[in-house]
């Protein structure tokens, strides 16, 4: 009986990996979990963050944060949060950072030069030109960003440069050769070198030059140039533009010229970066040797062909069971379900698999059922599937690198949907506008500041139904976090307990306070709070009191970044609102 043939993998491990001291430093910890942050040291303009998000990606980190292109930011702000192991954290360090603190810097020459401006001219720079390759998107990334132009006019044009002007033997002549160009605007530069600028732009200006760039640096040339171009009745037609050396702290002067387009091209490019760093602040347990496996699903896929597979007297019920114990399923998991032109069809009698039984088992399975007598596998032995089912062929190597790129996708997912929030209000009278919803613009505000993307709920009636629906909705809709306020008390209309015990029985609802069943309105022995966890969501349930819901938040946050489970974290709320009613009730 032949088998596959297979070849021992190549390592591609280089001579520079098996010396880098990182792999070194870190040989005893790597598997650990390491979580950083990168933070603006100065305020400014964001540029180049979809290079950093590309380049985390790259370097397989989990992704919690990237701050977007424009964003301002001040000092001591974070502009973006990742995950990885020791290595894949000082690559980041070493990488990261650069991407984004030059192009950010000149981002933020290119805003400020734009809001000194106050709209009086255009701001552009062509300095991006002249950049090597390497970076000249990013430069011009960032001048866009800041708000600069990158052309002097957005409509097709000429520029004649000094260059063009000497070659082609003086103003006039180079104009007189750009009319060819009937269809594009005429730019052309002044350095008053053949006579007076004032000259110079008189002649630009009779033959055709829609864009005068006085190239000099000196603004009493510009005064010159605009009352040439007014006695020419010209000014209208013809527009000023301005360089030559410009200052940031030369634009309040500048406004009172007469300028359409000031060009700043070195006091922009050469603008220092903005100062960020990168400071890991959180080192966790050591991560799990068995990942969680991923589960996909077959969609109805559930065919395997086993093609060029010779068979004599076999036994496919045994064929069956071999096959399911080589891809880690039940032994009635699989069956054949057609055998003929050498073509042996199987059935995964399952709506689910995971990638890590399917994935790259080609070989073993085949190898395996080699084994079995009345079964030949030979070189040209080959399994396919319409479906998921057809990652089955690819090689081991392959396979192992897209369980780690799914699982890293996977997890960026999952990170993203933990910071997304919902805040939901309940009861008729916050409903109806009798008492105002002091809660909701709290907990918004200081989920912003945890980092979360937080949105406002509809006020929800005291209505077990209503609130069940809604929450069910929310994790529908993707949200990792959703917050809950009022409901929670002991009189017959308060339902928000029951609503979350609704849709999951595991629901962790500790007492904050307890009553004598029946008395006064208490038709409820005491009041809860609640903390659930349904899929990928987290519900947590507070009072309504508006000094309790901040109490109940803060507390909850904290036990959300340290870990703690829903026991513990419902647990850990119940004791710091017990702690603020003994306060409410004894005043210590």
């Amino acid at each position: 009986m032949k088998t596959p043939e297979t070849t021992k993998p190549k390592s591609n491990l280089t001579y520079a990996d098996k010396t880098d001291p990182r792999k070194i430093l870190f040989e005893n910890v790597n598997r650990k979990q390491i979580t950083a942050v990168i933070t603006a040291q100065d305020n400014g303009i964001l540029a180049g963050m979809k290079a950093v998000k590309g380049r985390a990606q790259a370097f397989g980190l989990i992704i919690h944060k990237v701050a977007k292109n424009g964003a301002h930011v001040k000092n001591g702000d974070i502009i973006a949060q990742v995950t990885g192991s020791p290595e894949q954290i000082a690559q980041a360090e070493e990488n990261l950072i650069g991407l984004a603190a030059k192009p950010s810097g000149i981002a933020t020459a290119a805003h400020k030069a734009v809001q000194l401006a106050e709209k009086k001219f255009v701001i552009a720079c062509g300095a991006w030109k002249k950049m090597p390759p390497q970076i000249k998107d990013s430069v011009r990334e960032a001048l866009t960003v800041g708000g600069v132009k990158l052309r002097i006019t957005n409509q097709p044009f000429i520029y004649l440069d000094k260059n063009y002007v000497r070659i082609l033997g003086g103003i006039v002549t180079a104009l007189v050769a750009a009319q060819k160009a009937s269809n594009r605007t005429k730019v052309i530069q002044l350095k008053g070198e053949t006579k007076p600028i004032a000259q110079e732009a008189e002649e630009a200006a009779l033959n055709g030059a829609s864009i005068i760039m006085i190239d000099t640096g000196n603004a009493d040339d510009v005064d010159l140039v605009s009352k040439t171009l007014h006695q020419l009745g010209l000014r209208n037609k013809t527009k000023i533009a301005f360089s030559g050396n410009i200052k940031l702290d030369h634009i309040p002067h500048l406004r009172q010229k007469d300028i359409d387009i000031l060009d700043i091209g070195r006091e922009i490019i050469d603008a220092p970066l903005l100062d960020m760093k990168l400071d890991v602040i959180k080192v966790e347990d050591s991560r799990p040797e068995n990942p969680t496996p991923i589960e996909l699903n077959l969609l109805e896929k559930t065919e395997l062909y086993i093609e060029n597979i010779i068979l004599q007297n076999a036994n496919l019920t045994q064929l069956a069971r071999v096959a399911a114990r080589a891809l880690q399923l039940e032994p009635d998991a699989v069956i054949v379900t057609d055998v003929r032109d050498n073509t042996v069809t199987l059935d995964i009698l399952r709506k689910t698999v995971t990638a890590e039984q399917i994935f790259g088992k080609q070989n073993q399975l085949l190898q395996q059922l080699a084994q079995l007598p009345g079964v030949t596998i030979t070189s040209q032995t080959t399994i396919h599937s319409e479906g998921i089912l057809g990652y089955i062929a690819l090689d081991e190597s392959t396979a192992k690198q897209v369980i780690k790129r799914t699982r890293q996708i996977t997890q960026q997912v999952q990170a993203k949907i933990a910071k997304r929030a919902i805040v939901y209000p309940t009861g008729s009278e916050v409903k109806y506008g009798i008492i105002q919803d002091t809660n909701t613009p709290m907990i918004i505000e200081r989920l912003k500041q945890a980092g979360y993307q937080p949105t406002s709920g509809s006020v929800l009636n005291d209505d077990r139904n209503e609130i069940a629906n809604n929450l069910y909705e929310a994790i529908q809709d993707g949200y990792g976090l959703i917050i809950i306020t009022g409901g929670v008390g002991a009189e017959d209309k308060d339902q928000t307990i029951e609503a979350i015990q609704k849709i999951t029985p595991h629901a962790s609802t500790p007492y904050i306070i307890k009553y004598k069943k029946g008395t006064r309105r208490h038709h409820k022995d005491g009041v809860k709070i609640a903390v659930a966890k349904l899929g990928p969501a987290t519900i947590i349930a507070l009072p309504g009191p508006n000094d309790e819901a901040q109490a109940g938040l803060e507390t909850a946050l904290n036990g959300i970044e340290k870990g703690s489970d829903i026991l513990a974290l419902a647990a850990e709320i119940a004791r710091s609102l017990k702690r603020v009613l003994k306060q409410k009730i004894h005043g210590n």
